[in-house]
């Protein structure tokens, strides 16, 4: 769990191990987490205009990074609704495509 700026990020189970499954580096895979556990505290406000529409309880929460010749793109899907100050991220979506 992270917590700044009045909320608090609460990670769902397997996050880690899904996140792992994504054929990033380690420190890629740091990257998207301080993307997440940091920068999303900070971000929040901006982005949770960006509902998901498949459940609007959600907002929808995007993180690139790219390693060698891939992009690799994940939209974070974070309730912000269920019990507030926590964030919780309650999956993503993920795809990588050719870096040009």
């Amino acid at each position: 769990m992270s917590h700044g700026v009045g909320h608090l990020v609460k990670p769902y189970p397997g996050m880690f191990a899904d996140l792992g499954r994504t054929g990033l580096s380690r420190g890629n895979k740091v990257r998207v987490l301080t993307a997440v556990f940091t920068q999303l505290l900070l971000d929040h406000g901006t982005f949770r205009n960006t509902r998901d529409p498949e459940d609007t309880d959600r907002f929808l929460y995007p993180v690139q990074i790219v390693q060698g010749n891939v992009r690799h793109q994940f939209i974070f899907q974070v309730n912000d609704t269920q019990a507030p100050p926590y964030l919780f991220v309650q999956g993503f979506r993920y795809r990588s495509v050719p870096s040009n």
